[in-house]
């Protein structure tokens, strides 16, 4: 395939993701969230700094990455460009090593980028904020990279800086990932969302991975030496709590099968109405004449396909259940059941 014409497909690609969505209804108070706007068009690793308001804050001893597709304008190496597909949305789009695990470095070695705010925050105010990530196999890790489930967004009023780089910054991020939830779809972004209520003046923000080696869930493609946990950041959002999207509550959970077979195999043997919000239930049972053969207000009873100590025959049976939730909301559910033995 021609070079132009393989470019040109790349760039139709990202500029037709029109899929970037915050949970902020009306605010976002990240400058530049998508890291959309440059000074100048990176054209190497290590250029974060390029995006308008991003930066690093361990130069000049780490180099976290930054990808545009003003690059595709100076025809460069397609290496570096195949980056962009991968874009959640727009044309610009940011990379960091979040842990490497060698002997070389001591202690670990870890990128950061950090964003500014368009104001600073308000104390004791409620703040919802988001970004997206995906684990990237990084060129320079050859097949020896992993995933891992630290990962966060700290927000401070002074950026947080060590000395010497690329020493680890370790804080307490409000916003991060839950423990053990390794972040491992290299396909699908992934969002990290949270609240948290501010201390008041924060106006900076720092995305990365902020604990100790030793406590970092991580999974391993290839070996676990040495290996790279490489991953891509994009459209990130910071609002008032009462300026996110209401959100639908969902039902209650129930679970009410539709046959049974009560042969004293131990196995599906009792028909019964379950769900973790249940807090009463009366639950009947009748036969295809409409004799009713069982009744409860129990909610851990159920029926064994006997009335009156005699097996039931096979067949269809309705059902009427009258539910009670945790949250005193009352259903009634009404079905078939088969008895089949």
């Amino acid at each position: 395939m021609p070079r132009l014409k393989l470019l040109f497909i790349i760039l139709f690609w990202i500029l037709s993701r029109s899929d970037g969505f915050s949970q902020c209804l009306t605010i976002n108070l990240i400058k530049y969230p998508s890291l959309e706007n440059f000074s100048c068009c990176p054209n190497i690793l290590g250029m974060i700094s390029c995006a308008d308001y991003w930066t690093n804050p361990l130069e000049p001893g780490s180099t976290s990455d930054y990808f545009n597709t003003c690059i595709i304008d100076s025809m460069v190496d397609l290496t570096f460009v195949f980056y962009l597909q991968y874009a959640y949305f727009g044309n610009g789009l940011a990379g960091i090593i979040c842990c490497q695990n060698s002997p070389i470095f001591t202690p670990p070695y870890r990128e950061y980028i950090q964003g500014t705010l368009n104001a600073p925050l308000i104390k004791n105010k409620c703040y919802y904020s988001e970004f997206w990530v995906l684990p990237f196999n990084h060129s320079s890790m050859s097949n020896n990279y992993s995933a891992i489930d630290a990962i966060g967004m700290y927000f401070s009023d002074t950026i947080p800086t060590l000395n010497p780089p690329p020493q680890p910054i370790y804080v307490t991020p409000q916003i991060k990932n839950s423990t053990g939830n390794i972040i491992s779809d290299t396909i699908n972004w992934t969002k990290i969302s949270g609240t948290f209520i501010a201390s008041g003046g924060e106006k900076y923000i720092t995305v990365g991975t902020f604990v100790h080696d030793n406590v970092i869930n991580k999974l391993y493609y290839n070996t676990n030496s040495p290996n790279v946990a490489y991953y891509l950041f994009d459209n990130f959002s910071l609002c008032p709590c009462d300026d996110t999207i209401p959100q639908k509550v969902p039902p209650p959970v129930v679970f009410i099968p539709n046959i049974f077979s009560p042969n004293g195999d131990g196995s599906n043997d009792v028909f019964c109405v379950r769900g973790p919000e249940i807090d009463s239930l009366h639950l009947q049972i009748y036969n295809r004449w409409g004799n009713l053969v069982f009744e409860s207000n129990d909610i851990n009873d159920g029926w064994d396909g006997t009335f009156k100590g005699e097996k039931c025959e096979e067949g269809v049976y309705v059902y009427w259940a009258e539910i009670t939730f945790k949250n005193g909301v009352k259903e009634m559910k009404k079905g078939d059941v088969s008895l089949v033995r």
